[in-house]
């Protein structure tokens, strides 16, 4: 009984371990994607982005 309860709880930890590092991956790409769209660079995008819309707010 034992057993069946450390590994089912080993299970959890690395099924959340994964679906974290899956779900960091999914936002990078994302992100990645925007950028492109707007034709910004990958390094400076979220700057750039930030820096545009504070110019188009004014």
């Amino acid at each position: 009984m034992h057993d069946i309860c450390c590994s089912r709880s080993l299970f959890l930890l690395i099924l959340y371990y994964f679906n974290f590092i899956y779900v960091t991956k999914l936002q990078n790409l994302m992100f990645s994607a925007l950028r492109e769209e707007m034709g910004l660079s990958a390094r400076s995008g979220i700057i750039i982005d930030v820096y545009y819309k504070g110019i188009k707010s004014k």
